[in-house]
């Protein structure tokens, strides 16, 4: 029994002093983390509302997606109704399949009129209940259900205009082009990324269909087939990147706002709910979360704050619009995809500015446009070639005969220049020089490999191809 004034052992005072220190550490966190979990809350925005709203400000007779909902909520198309829709590209003639497609297509002759009735409408709108909770864009939330439904409608289109094709029937096959197109451009002119994305693909579908028609089928097209098929096109969004800049700054602002608390004065830091929205988005294992977990407790105060990354997504979608207004033979490699240098090294920039790290695709978004635009134009230019073979009648190997005004003359992205039109084996050849900038003559590399020769890269890059893009017939090797 110690006697008064008896001091403890040091070891004992050692032990009691740690065990303070460490109470002390830990009601310290544990302030803080109550602090930081239920201070200001996050504030979250989806331009799902916006959409939705702004989709059924129009009357039903405008709205596409519900007549096409109707069909995918009575029939829906898969592989195993039919293996004439199994590829990604329905059969040719000469294939087996080509006449168990002609047996499937009598079994949606109904649904076909409600596709190409839809396609003539002004918006396609998409109102899925999964959007509600998730970002839409493509940079946070990879396409969607409508987006496979829509493939499937385009390629029952593409089936149509071979077996319209292979009977005769070119009134049903420009019916089917033209109904290709329409879904096209209600696509490019809707808000989702991925939408974006798929109606370039479709116009380059209805290209394709077209440039595989001989020169019999053209000859046996009307006039009024060419001046509806060339109206579509035409209606089909040229260079316009302003939807790629609109959904750049809503994947920032819905970034940052499921990301920060704001105290009021657009300050804040790295929240809780913040933290599981990103953990979630980024499939982050339970060590990753309690690393950022720990991390945005405990060095928030030093992390990059709300404000500045509202700053930093400033100045990256202000260099990304700088790179989009240059004409593409003009540009040069990107930055925009950077971390800026003001916030270069602070603890947590590339948390909070994640988006960059899916700006790195735009440029192959802008040669998928680009070439879009192209291949668009190029149609146009057989279709006005054959329309003075029929006046004339003899072809015309100048775009100056085809296009009356030299500013209408549609030009190459890789050059500045004309397309190259020219007419081979009785019938329009166009096509770009590629991203090698010179021309070889229409050279092309095989069909698997040619679409390395239009994907946009700085001149001098190693990875150019040394071969001119072919945009019309595209079919042709």
């Amino acid at each position: 029994m110690a006697t008064a004034g008896t001091r403890k052992p040091v070891w004992k005072r050692i032990v009691r002093f740690v065990l303070i220190l460490v109470a002390i550490k830990v009601g310290v966190f544990a302030i803080l983390w109550a602090r930081w979990r239920w201070s200001s809350p996050r504030i979250t925005y989806n331009p799902w509302y916006e959409y939705r709203a702004e989709y059924e400000s129009h009357p039903p007779e405008q709205r596409a997606w519900d007549a096409l909902r109707e069909i995918a909520a009575s029939k829906t198309i898969t592989p195993a109704e039919g293996s004439a829709l199994d590829a990604a590209y329905p059969p040719m003639r000469e294939d087996a399949a080509f006449e168990e497609g002609r047996e499937f297509l009598k079994q949606w002759s109904e649904e076909l009129l409600v596709i190409r009735e839809a396609s003539e409408r002004p918006v396609l709108g998409y109102d899925y209940e999964q959007y509600k909770e998730t970002p839409y864009d493509v940079l946070l939330q990879p396409g969607g259900e409508h987006l496979g439904k829509l493939r499937s409608y385009a390629r029952l289109l593409m089936l149509d205009t071979r077996v319209a094709v292979d009977e005769g029937d070119i009134d049903r096959a420009v019916s089917s082009v033209r109904a290709i197109l329409g879904l096209s451009r209600q696509l490019r002119s809707a808000p989702s990324d991925m939408g974006k994305l798929v109606g370039t693909a479709l116009t380059a579908v209805a290209v394709n269909e077209l440039s595989s028609m001989d020169q019999q089928v053209w000859a046996s097209m009307t006039d009024a087939h060419l001046t509806s098929l060339d109206t579509a096109l035409a209606a089909i969004p040229g260079r316009d990147y302003s939807g790629v800049l609109a959904s750049s700054e809503r994947a920032f602002k819905d970034h940052i706002q499921r990301l920060y608390s704001d105290n009021g004065n657009g300050d804040g830091h790295v929240c809780a709910l913040g933290v599981w929205y990103f953990a979630d988005a980024g499939g982050l294992s339970e060590s990753q979360r309690t690393s950022l977990v720990f991390n945005s407790i405990v060095l928030h105060p030093k992390m990059l704050q709300r404000r500045e990354a509202r700053e930093a997504s400033r100045v990256a979608v202000e260099d990304l619009s700088r790179w989009l207004a240059q004409s593409p033979w003009e540009r040069t490699a990107p930055t925009f995809a950077e971390i800026p240098k003001s916030v270069a090294g602070r603890s947590g920039a590339a948390l909070a500015l994640l988006p960059l790290t899916y700006m790195e695709v735009i440029p192959r978004i802008a040669s998928s446009i680009e070439s879009t635009v192209m291949g668009r134009d190029a149609a146009r230019i057989a279709i006005a070639a054959e329309r003075c073979r029929r006046q004339r009648g003899a072809w015309s190997g100048s775009l100056d005969d085809l296009f009356p005004s030299p500013s209408d003359v549609p030009l190459d992205m890789f050059s500045g220049q004309q397309l190259n039109f020219s007419i081979r084996d009785g019938r329009p050849f166009v096509y770009s020089v590629g991203n090698d900038r010179d021309d070889d003559g229409g050279r092309s590399m095989p069909m698997g490999e040619r679409q390395k020769a239009v994907l946009w890269k700085p001149a001098g890059d190693p990875e150019v191809v040394d071969a001119d893009f072919v945009l019309f017939p595209q079919f042709d090797e």
